[in-house]
């Protein structure tokens, strides 16, 4: 399975769930656990762009899962000409959602949609946020073909591990 879909929306993060102490008629204190619906309008756009290629049958080995979110430029961006300020080139977003809540929100509605049995068979994930002038949403990959998976591993951590590894000697280095 090789799958690119392109979801259309405006990407939410999955919120936490939340707790709340009650007192009942009879006088006891009992905490309640609920979920906030913050992410769901999200997931419905995921659900909605995704649902007609979900596979027929879940797959039951690795599945590899590549996300990238883009964001509309707050006008905060641009100057009164349209051109961007000094220091708002860049195009990645380093601001909330927090991607790993963003990855949540994503995943369960995937998951909820059968593209995989559990979430424990996602074995390589790469995702990221950047700026964009068009529409926001998500281009979302997903494969399950080992060869693909393997090659994406080995061109993407091997060139950086010697690199961390390094660091992490230099770090060691400092502190002794």
């Amino acid at each position: 399975m090789k799958v690119l879909l392109k979801v259309i929306g405006i990407p939410q993060g999955q919120g936490r769930p939340r707790m709340r102490i009650v007192k009942t008629k009879d006088g006891q204190i009992k905490p309640i656990v609920f979920n906030p619906k913050a992410g769901k309008s999200w997931k419905d756009a995921v659900y909605s762009s995704a649902k007609h290629f979900a596979p027929t049958q879940p797959p039951t080995g690795p599945v590899m899962v590549a996300i990238l979110y883009s964001f509309s430029r707050p006008k905060s961006h641009y100057t009164s000409s349209g051109k961007l300020k000094k220091g708002k080139e860049s195009g990645l977003v380093a601001q909330r959602p927090d991607l790993d809540n963003l990855n949540k929100a994503t995943l369960d509605a995937l998951t909820n949609l059968g593209y995989w049995r559990d979430d424990s068979q996602i074995v390589a994930l790469l995702s990221g946020k950047v700026w964009t002038d068009k529409q926001p949403g998500a281009i979302i990959f997903i494969t399950d073909e080992e060869e693909t998976i393997w090659g994406f591993l080995q061109e993407s951590i091997p060139s950086s591990l010697p690199r961390f590894m390094k660091e992490i000697e230099k770090f060691k280095e400092e502190k002794s």
